[in-house]
């Protein structure tokens, strides 16, 4: 027996949708295996819940509408009445046509001004919910969204010094600092500081920054992101909106497969619906910190008189045990070299003293 098919079918079956035959090949598949048992009995209790939630009230019968040939009918005075109101209004609108020739008209696209800014479509098999904004007024009236970005390096006296006054500054102006990173070029300390600061305070920090030393080089950027940023909040709230019709529409539902498609649905659009969250608040620091990129280089000059003030004593004390092992080790070379020739100049050395003793013996006779 092949399970999975009657699996596909009890949705089908439990909403009665099957013909009876194939009704009763299901049946005893869902009685002859329990995995099918119970699928089916949670997809029944499901259906139980919703048909006892969507008992909705009774359909309301209105009066039948009578036409406009009906009512004519009844009141003959009436079309008298219509006919004298068209009348006066053709010849209000002759006599305004020749009286002011030049009036001046209203644009074809102010007609439609305010239709069609917002529309849904309620979705159905296979379709999907689609809103309509226009964002053009929006992008108009709405202050601009700026990333605003600088790099920007400066020789400075004291490196360490100049930290210390940026670390202390960018604090006092609500930023913090986001990366720092110290290195040793050839002799030359360097610094590299990430910034974040307030938007409003963007270029006064450039300018504080400047006065700590010499600026070497200096560059500002700026991304406008308005027109992403109410694209992505028109999104939001379209999507927000479709979440909603979505879970009215799912309350509605009658039958399991119904709940189970909208529930897709659901799921799908509270996805999107995170990520475009995700996305909007990264803009949005972007544009409430900017970044400003500091590298700070010490001056040569100060970098050498800093050497020649603090290393005197440790230069001299390198110097002193360089020294001394270069002595020690010429010593041990010596003694190495002497124990190793020992034979030959030990002999020379007795040869040498028994000349000496027999010139002393010859002296004395």
């Amino acid at each position: 027996m092949n399970t999975q098919n009657f699996a596909e079918d009890i949705k089908a079956y439990l909403d009665g949708e099957l013909s009876p035959e194939r009704a009763q090949q299901v049946r005893d598949a869902i009685t002859s295996d329990a995995d099918l048992a119970k699928e089916a009995a949670f997809m029944q209790k499901l259906s139980a819940s919703i048909r006892a939630v969507n008992q909705g009230p009774v359909p309301k019968v209105s009066a039948p509408k009578r036409s406009p040939l009906k009512l004519l009918r009844l009141s003959p005075a009436f079309a008298w009445l219509a006919a004298s109101a068209a009348v006066v209004a053709g010849t209000v609108g002759v006599v305004r046509h020749f009286t002011i020739p030049n009036a001046p008209k209203e644009p074809l696209a102010s007609t439609y001004a305010g239709e069609d800014m917002k529309s849904a479509v309620v979705p159905r098999a296979g379709r999907s919910l689609e809103i309509k904004q226009d964002n053009g007024a929006a992008l108009l009236q709405t202050p601009r969204s700026v990333i605003r970005s600088a790099n920007v390096t400066i020789r400075v006296q004291n490196i360490q010094a100049a930290e210390d006054a940026i670390t202390k500054y960018v604090k006092s102006i609500g930023g913090f600092i986001e990366s720092s990173e110290a290195r040793d070029s050839e002799g030359q300390p360097k610094s590299d500081l990430v910034l974040r600061v307030p938007f409003k305070r963007f270029d006064e920090a450039i300018d504080k920054l400047l006065t700590l030393g010499v600026r070497i080089a200096k560059s500002t950027t700026g991304e406008d992101v308005t027109k992403q940023l109410i694209d992505s909040q028109a999104r939001l709230k379209n999507l927000k909106a479709k979440e909603e019709t979505y879970r009215k529409i799912l309350g509605q539902a009658r039958t399991v497969g119904q709940v189970l498609q909208i529930e897709d649905y659901l799921s799908s659009v509270r996805s999107e619906i995170e990520s475009l969250e995700t996305e909007l608040k990264t803009l949005n620091g972007e544009v409430a910190l900017s970044t400003i990129s500091v590298a700070l280089v010490q001056s040569s000059q100060s970098a050498d008189a800093s050497a020649g003030r603090t290393d005197w004593a440790s230069e001299a004390w390198g110097n002193a045990a360089a020294g001394l092992q270069s002595a020690m080790r010429a010593i041990g070379i010596a003694a190495i070299y002497a124990f190793t020739y020992s034979p030959i100049w030990l002999c020379g050395l007795f040869v040498a003293w028994l000349l000496v003793r027999a010139a002393k013996r010859s002296v004395q006779t």
